[in-house]
């Protein structure tokens, strides 16, 4: 029996949504929870699948509960996946995360978004995405996510530093 199926281990699902415009990339910076595993990066939104949800349907309600943007989920873009083995140690936690792109107008831009418990959420240019405090990992997969390439991969951390990754 492996420490999956004692129970040793958890998988926790997840996703992960990028919306884009033309020029910009919805982004949360994460600074207004306590304790938060992401304190001070910047990530894409997304968050935990409820029990009763598929990825797709799970990824619609964090954008919708995260942004306040309602968008149809027949609009996301299935990317890829991503397993994080041991990213929340004192929890046993491995991740497993589907990422998604969502293409909307330059008028989005100008929408008001909601007020996050966990970030602020700002659009930034693509021309500088890559240049904010991300987790390391995240400057392997952001350019796929821009280019609309699909992916899959595995990113070890350890004591919040990447020590090793794996592409398809």
């Amino acid at each position: 029996m492996n420490a999956f199926e004692a129970g040793i281990r958890k998988v926790i699902p997840a996703t992960l949504i990028y919306v884009t415009t033309s020029s910009h990339v919805l982004m949360m910076h994460r600074i207004l929870k306590k304790d938060d595993t992401h304190q001070g990066k910047w990530n894409g939104l997304g968050g935990k699948l409820e029990l009763s949800e598929d990825p797709l349907s799970g990824a619609a309600r964090e954008l919708e509960e995260e942004s306040g943007l309602v968008i149809d989920s027949k609009h996301f873009q299935t990317l890829g996946v991503l397993q994080f083995p041991n990213f929340k140690p004192v929890k046993t936690e491995d991740w497993l995360v589907w990422v998604y792109r969502v293409d909307v107008n330059d008028l989005y831009l100008n929408q008001s978004l909601l007020e996050s418990v966990e970030g602020k959420l700002k659009w930034i240019p693509k021309t500088e995405l890559l240049g904010l405090p991300l987790w390391e990992g995240d400057l392997i997969f952001l350019p796929k996510v821009l280019e609309g390439s699909r992916f899959f991969g595995t990113l070890w951390y350890e004591n919040g530093k990447l020590i090793k990754s794996k592409f398809y």
